[in-house]
């Protein structure tokens, strides 16, 4: 299976168990915080797996840079540069981790708060539609195609001016490709809901 392949299957492995912990958090009493933990066991993995993809592929790149011929000192170059990565690499602190636990926050918050449905669907819609970097309602959408997370457009190419070879700013995502102006697309049916929301809110405020 091809490297793109398999980021690709982890992603969509990573997005369900994301969407399962939602449920578990909101919907789960009794046994909820073991299964939890079983979840973030597993997320956990995935993250492990995405790092020693990442480690491989640098190896790899180092080796071919490298000017060792005899295969001893491959081997002793593979070793250190494994151990290196092992004992820097701390899973705890992975943005997919911290995106789980604001998952789990929230919807505890939300399940103590005795949000209906209703309520909560308008939160997940607002958090949705938030431009990542500054947390405010986004109102000219681009998408970025590579991992289809949307920002306000000013902003994240203000971003990537600032920060040479920024990588997208949700929190969770797997994407490991540099952010690139090729890749954000203005989003229309972004823009539309954006456009309906605000009707529908001025309406119902209207009511009251």
């Amino acid at each position: 299976m091809a490297e793109a392949d398999i980021t690709e299957l982890r992603k969509q492995c990573i997005d369900s168990l994301l969407q399962c912990a939602d449920n578990v958090s909101k919907y789960v009493d009794i046994g909820k915080d073991a299964e939890l933990n079983k979840l973030k066991k597993y997320l956990e993995s995935y993250c492990f797996s995405e790092a020693q993809q990442n480690a491989e592929a640098l190896i790899l790149k180092e080796v071919k840079e490298s000017n060792a011929t005899n295969l001893d000192k491959l081997d002793d170059i593979v070793i250190e540069q494994l151990r290196r990565i092992t004992q820097t690499n701390d899973i705890s602190t992975h943005p997919l981790i911290n995106e789980l636990e604001h998952r789990i926050e929230r919807n505890s918050r939300i399940v103590t708060q005795n949000f209906d449905e209703s309520d909560l669907a308008i939160t997940e819609a607002e958090e949705r539609h938030t431009d990542p970097i500054t947390l405010k309602p986004i109102e000219n959408p681009v998408r970025n195609i590579i991992c289809n997370h949307v920002y306000e457009r000013d902003v994240i190419h203000s971003y990537m001016k600032q920060k040479s070879g920024a990588k997208c700013p949700v929190v969770g995502c797997v994407s490991q490709q540099p952010l690139q102006s090729k890749n954000l697309k203005p989003d229309e049916e972004y823009g539309k809901f954006r456009k309906s929301q605000e009707q529908m809110d001025a309406a119902h405020s209207q009511e009251y």
